[in-house]
């Protein structure tokens, strides 16, 4: 679950990813520390089972010779089959209950159930076991734990079953896997909390400068060029600070340059814009001249067309202003002057002008 939030859905900052990766190593690792410490607790109780085992086999050959179907509960061979069952006892510091084939408590360190049927396996494994030859363990109560094993004979024929209890054997391991337990939990615990405090640790080593180029991003973005991220370290981190330093510095110059010829390109402007009204003022100032004076002014292109014409001229010859503008300067001329014409426009267009008088043909 910790990797599919630090590398999944919903998007997480690099610290919480960082910081989640670490906890799920750890988890894990611990993870399989309890399995180890099961496997150790299932191995206490192997262990307990088998020198049960061990005793049940030793047990066999007492039951055989002591307690053969011809002897009676209150036999000698019985009372020292049950004399051995006290000094097992005493042995191993457990309770050893030999049955036969029907469940009969043949030999007990408690004399007082000696004759009676054993019912204290709550589901009926004594039973299980004189049937099909299986070992199994069972709970007398919430504190005591049995083990019931099969007993043969020299021929291999069932003749019993006996019940051991092995709680102090599993408790002295059980005991002694718990202390390694608490010992294996309080470095576990120190593990854990050293991990994360590297991971914290190395999170901000990586999150602090990203969360500066991303502050210093933001604040390019919105137009501070002269921004700048401190980085000593020279790793993957400090290149990219670097680059960033040096892009924000590139823009910076690009910038100045752009605001430098923005600036020019507006005087320019500005001096057009000048050069512009004055050109507007020149011609109004033209125009007021040239259609107010008293002599008629005449524009010719130098083929000889009218390309302007004051009023004084058009209404003086009696022709409107497009009347005029669509005719040549011939077609106004006097005939003499239509003689001289072609040397009048030869000679300004090599001289620049001509001073000449010429007559002219009213509409």
């Amino acid at each position: 679950y910790a990797i599919v939030l630090g590398f999944g859905y919903p998007p997480m900052t690099i610290r919480n990813k960082l910081m989640l990766s670490f906890l799920a190593v750890v988890l894990l690792t611990g993870l399989v520390g309890g399995f180890a410490l099961n496997a150790a607790l299932n191995h206490a109780g192997e262990f307990a089972r088998h020198e049960a085992a061990a005793v049940a086999h030793t047990v066999s050959s007492l039951v055989n010779e002591y307690a053969g179907p011809g002897e009676r509960p209150g036999s000698p061979k019985r009372v020292e089959l049950r004399e051995h069952v006290r000094r097992l006892k005493e042995l191993h510091q457990r309770d050893v209950v030999i049955v036969d084939l029907e469940k009969t408590i043949l030999a007990d360190a408690n004399a007082a159930r000696l004759g009676m049927v054993f019912n204290r396996d709550r589901d009926g494994e004594v039973a299980k076991t004189l049937r099909d030859g299986r070992a199994r363990t069972f709970s007398e109560n919430d504190r005591s734990r049995q083990v019931v094993l099969p007993l043969d004979n020299d021929r291999g024929a069932r003749i019993g079953a006996v019940i051991m209890e092995y709680t102090p054997l599993y408790e002295e391991i059980h005991q002694d896997i718990l202390e390694h337990v608490t010992r294996y939990l309080l470095f576990y615990l120190a593990v854990l909390a050293l991990s994360l405090l590297i991971g914290y640790l190395l999170s901000l080593h990586i999150s602090r400068p990203l969360a500066s180029l991303q502050d210093a991003a933001l604040r390019v973005a919105s137009g501070d060029l002269t921004v700048s991220v401190d980085r000593g370290a020279k790793d993957e981190l400090g290149s990219l600070t670097n680059s960033f330093n040096t892009m924000t510095k590139g823009l910076s110059w690009s910038r100045d340059q752009q605001t430098r010829a923005n600036d020019e390109l507006q005087a320019e402007i500005n001096l057009q814009k000048q050069a512009d009204e004055a050109l507007r003022l020149s011609e109004e100032k033209f125009r007021s001249l040239f259609e107010d004076a008293t002599d008629a002014i005449f524009i010719l292109d130098l083929e000889g067309n009218f390309i302007d014409v004051n009023r004084t001229a058009y209404e003086r010859l009696g022709y409107t202003k497009d009347e005029m503008l669509s005719l040549h300067i011939s077609q106004v001329n006097a005939p003499e002057s239509n003689e001289i014409l072609r040397d009048r426009i030869t000679r300004i267009r090599t001289e620049g002008r001509v001073v000449t008088e010429s007559g002219h043909r009213r509409k």
